[in-house]
C-alpha cells in the first residue's frame, strides 16, 4: 500500500487553484491516502495552512445519537462518518455543535457562530447549513463521492420535497456538566413512496459543469466545488426532475 506523508498532502491541496481564504467542509476517506504516515491531527494542520487562518474549516461529525437512545456527549469522540471527524472533536480550540444526530465541528475564527444552533431542524431554513450560502462555502470530497455530501439532505429541505417529512424526536444531551432534553427535526423518508437515495445523476451533471475541480489521489480523486454551484444546479435540475436526487423503485 502506498504511504503519504503530510508534505504529500500538502502538494496535493494546492493542487487546487482556489482553497487559500475559502471556508472549507471537508468529507473525506483517510484510506484514500494508503497508509498516512505522520500524526493524525497533522491531517487538519495541513488544511487549516492551505485555507489561511482567517478561514473556518468544517468536518461533519454525525453521531445518531438521538435516534438510538443514546445521550449526546459533544465532547465524545463519537462521529460514525469518518476517522477524521474524531481527529476534529480533539483538535485545539475546535467547536461543535450541539446537533445529537449530525453535527459539525468548526475550527476558525467563526467556528462558534457556525456551529450555533437556532432551530430545531438540522438541516433547511434557519439550519446550521442554511449559512452555507453566506459564508461562500467550498465543498472539499477528498477520496469520496457525492454520496457523502449530506448538503443534498438540506437541499432536500429547502425544495420540502415530496418524498421526505418533518418529524420531531426527543433525546438528551450532555452540556456543561449535565444531561439535558433536547429535541430535533429531522427530514424523514415518506414511507409511502418507494425510492432509494441516488445522487450519481447530480453527481455526474455537477462533474459536467466545468465548475468542480478535481486532483488525483494515491487512490482516488478528491474534488472541489462550491456551495453555490452546488445550489443553483441541483434547482435547476429539480424543476424539470423532481427525482434527481433519488431512484424510485
Amino acid at each position: 500500500m502506498k504511504r503519504t506523508y503530510k508534505d504529500d498532502l500538502r502538494q496535493i491541496l494546492l493542487g487546487f487553484d482556489s482553497l487559500y481564504g475559502s471556508n472549507l467542509m471537508i468529507h473525506s476517506s483517510m484510506l484514500s491516502m494508503g497508509l498516512y504516515s505522520s500524526k493524525p491531527e497533522t491531517f487538519i494542520d495541513i488544511i487549516i495552512e492551505c485555507i489561511g487562518d482567517k478561514s473556518n474549516l468544517i468536518v461533519p461529525t454525525f453521531s445518531y445519537d438521538i435516534f438510538e437512545n443514546r445521550i449526546f456527549n459533544p465532547l465524545e469522540l463519537s462521529s460514525r462518518v469518518g476517522s477524521l471527524g474524531n481527529i476534529a472533536i480533539g483538535y485545539p480550540n475546535a467547536i461543535r455543535s450541539l446537533d445529537p444526530a449530525f453535527s459539525i465541528v468548526a475550527i476558525g475564527p467563526d467556528a462558534k457562530s457556525i456551529c450555533e444552533m437556532t432551530t430545531l431542524s438540522s438541516f433547511g431554513p434557519k439550519s446550521i447549513y442554511s449559512r452555507f450560502a453566506d459564508m461562500h462555502l467550498k465543498f472539499l470530497l477528498f477520496g469520496v463521492d457525492y454520496t457523502k455530501l449530506p448538503y443534498f439532505m438540506h437541499l432536500e429541505a429547502i425544495l420540502n420535497v415530496p418524498y421526505r417529512y418533518k418529524k420531531k424526536f426527543s433525546g438528551t444531551v450532555f452540556k456543561d456538566g449535565k444531561v439535558l432534553p433536547i429535541k430535533l427535526i429531522h427530514y424523514v423518508r415518506n414511507l409511502s413512496v418507494q425510492f432509494k437515495t441516488n445522487r450519481e445523476k447530480i453527481g455526474a451533471i455537477l462533474d459536467g459543469s466545468g465548475y468542480v475541480q478535481k486532483v488525483n489521489l494515491p487512490y482516488g480523486e478528491a474534488r472541489l466545488i462550491d456551495e453555490e454551484t452546488v445550489s443553483s444546479i441541483v434547482y435547476n435540475e429539480y424543476s424539470s426532475d423532481k427525482n434527481i436526487l433519488i431512484e424510485l423503485l
